[in-house]
């Protein structure tokens, strides 16, 4: 185990766990988790700064963002040794930033390459169990594009009280060119950013999630109105597809 706490940096930490049972694999698993954690609040029954286990469950503060993951990994690969199950040379890594701050992150995988071996899978510990008996599986996750955009139409500011309703609104040029890439009505983007083809697994697993996991939509917190707004998108966007 290696507890690296470089200057400047937030912390990181990198376990490795040697191959177990009689396995001829060559395959290298890297597990990665990250230790940030949200303000803990009112209203525990334990205190959350130490972590307890009442009937199975793990309680404390990070027990589902995010701090979790450690856990996971490590009891992971013990149950593999407890059920005489082989498993590979395994890599655990810990960061403690906030996720999307990669900076730390680049900086740790670069620095300590060497600790790290030639990973074939890495596995993100970074999701949720939407049941207690089903283990989860993000097999996809949303994609992100960033882009600047800037509209001008004069070379000085103008009080509205002069130039309102005479020189263009800015931030409806904006929204006329960002309709361009989305249709705000039905939420559908341009051809270029659809993918051709849905594979039928995919759409099996999203049937699957419809079907047995309706309480991720009833715990939404919708007003009445907004989802008959939503029914009757749906609809409309059924049809234009």
């Amino acid at each position: 185990m290696h507890v690296l706490r470089d200057e400047g940096r937030t912390p990181f930490l990198i376990v490795k766990v040697a191959k177990f049972g009689e396995t001829e694999s060559k395959e290298q698993v890297l597990m990665y988790g990250h230790l940030d954690k949200q303000p803990f609040g009112d209203g525990w029954n334990t205190d959350p700064c130490e972590p307890v286990t009442i009937d199975g469950r793990m309680y404390g503060r990070g027990s589902s963002d995010d701090g979790y993951a450690l856990f996971t990994a490590v009891t992971a690969l013990k149950a593999c040794q407890v059920e005489g199950k082989s498993h590979p040379q395994t890599v655990i890594t810990i960061e403690g930033s906030e996720e999307g701050e990669i900076f730390d992150l680049v900086h740790y995988l670069k620095t300590y390459k060497h600790l790290l071996d030639a990973p074939t899978l890495v596995i993100c510990l970074d999701s949720v169990a939407f049941t207690e008996e089903t283990v989860t599986i993000t097999s996809s996750l949303r994609g992100c594009i960033n882009f600047d955009l800037k509209v001008s139409i004069g070379d000085n500011n103008v009080h509205s009280g002069m130039g309102g309703g005479v020189m263009p609104n800015v931030y409806n040029i904006l929204n006329c060119l960002l309709m361009r890439v989305q249709d705000y009505k039905t939420q559908e983007v341009i051809d270029e950013l659809q993918v051709k083809e849905v594979p039928p697994h995919r759409l099996e697993e999203v049937t699957y999630m419809g079907e047995n996991l309706e309480h991720l939509s009833e715990s939404f917190p919708f007003l009445p109105e907004s989802i008959s707004l939503a029914n009757h998108l749906g609809d409309k966007t059924k049809e234009n597809v």
